[in-house]
């Protein structure tokens, strides 16, 4: 059977809903590589930042302890 979009796996073997912020760091990226793909670098920059700023501002409101900890090595890897 097919999932539907707004879950996650994890290693529980029931999966979880994915919270909101993550659907908008989600589409923030996806901006950014397509201004980035176009060459509109102060726009791609700038959703890029806006991604970073959701994360920093809910990581740690998230209840998953795997998934905060999985977000903060992505904040830094940006």
């Amino acid at each position: 059977p097919e999932l539907p979009s707004e879950v996650i796996f994890t290693d529980s073997p029931i999966p979880e809903e994915v919270p909101q912020y993550l659907g908008e760091v989600a589409e923030d990226i996806s901006d950014a590589l397509k201004f980035e793909a176009e060459e509109n670098f102060p726009e791609s920059i700038s959703c890029y930042r806006s991604a970073v700023a959701t994360m920093l501002s809910n990581v740690y409101k998230d209840p998953d302890l795997k998934r905060q900890a999985s977000i903060k090595r992505r904040i830094c890897q940006m």
